[in-house]
């Protein structure tokens, strides 16, 4: 199958890495009909880097745009519209791309016998800075497992990476219909929307291959916590989790808004929601939030 397909990608000072990200998808086959820069304000060689890689490539196929600046999900949410083509690869400005990455997901396009919004995904290897392997798969490196779909506790554990994602154009215009700006900060990440209105509204496919090579980098945040008394650490942990926490819950509330007003839900549906994966105390307080939110959806 000779898929048609455009790339996304959301650069911001990516200067170190892009070549190579670049080189990986201009080396596919086919090549994307589009590549499309949406840049959230580099102040490095980002651009320049990309014109140079685009130039030796001989490929004229592309667009850079100004992204809203708001962060990562903002910037791809607010720019997957831009697509023309049937089918829209995203892709981080570090990570690189297996040779056979295209053809691999082709094949899952062309074994498809239903029609409608659709996502596909991967694993991933994990690599360093300099590129070398930490661990052959991203989900057995992060714990996790696609089962998460199978039940309603995706609400709580993304297992979506945003560099592995593609989607055709019904699926864009499925995530389209229900975002604006007053919406984005309701939304924890680009990928798990996506995860959600896949596993409720969509087709979801996973690819059980390590399709890219995703750049691990070091994390500063880690260092500076390390100078931390034990008190400040149980705090700062805590702090993050219960901010992480109610982040989910709005996100839930939010898209509890979307599936209803997108018709993917009838009014009885959200008395049926498992959370089997989730601990008893978080399916206490969902299981809450969806009562009170039920008469006012």
């Amino acid at each position: 199958m000779q898929l048609k397909y455009s790339v996304l990608i959301c650069t911001f000072n990516g200067a170190p890495y892009i070549q190579e990200q670049l080189r990986s998808i201009l080396n596919q086959t086919p090549q994307p009909e589009e590549i499309i820069i949406s840049d959230d304000g580099s102040t490095d060689q980002t651009l320049s880097l990309c014109e140079q890689e685009f130039a030796q490539f001989d490929f004229e196929n592309f667009r850079m745009v100004e992204g809203p600046k708001k962060g990562t999900a903002a910037n791809f949410l607010t720019s997957i519209h831009l697509n023309h083509s049937e089918y829209l690869f995203l892709a981080d400005q570090d990570d690189i791309w297996h040779s056979e990455k295209v053809a691999e997901y082709a094949k899952v396009i062309a074994s498809r016998s239903e029609k409608g919004p659709l996502l596909i995904c991967s694993d991933a290897s994990v690599v360093d800075s300099e590129g070398n392997e930490i661990h052959p798969s991203f989900f057995e490196y992060q714990g996790l497992s696609i089962k998460v779909l199978e039940d309603d506790s995706i609400f709580f554990k993304n297992i979506v990476q945003g560099a592995t994602v593609c989607i055709n154009k019904e699926m864009i215009g499925l995530v389209g219909r229900f975002f604006g700006e007053e919406y984005l900060g309701d939304i924890v990440m680009h990928d798990w929307w996506m995860a959600l209105v896949a596993r409720y509204c969509a087709s979801f496919k996973f690819i059980d291959k390590p399709l890219l090579r995703y750049r691990q980098h070091e994390n500063n945040q880690i260092g500076a916590q390390s100078k931390l008394g034990f008190k400040g650490r149980i705090f700062l942990g805590f702090r993050r989790k219960a901010r992480s926490f109610f982040s989910q819950l709005n996100q839930m509330k939010r898209f509890l808004i979307f599936i209803r007003e997108a018709g993917c839900l009838n009014d009885g549906v959200l008395k049926r929601f498992e959370f089997a994966e989730c601990t008893r105390a978080k399916s206490i307080l969902v299981k809450t939030v969806f009562w009170l939110r039920n008469g006012s959806i």
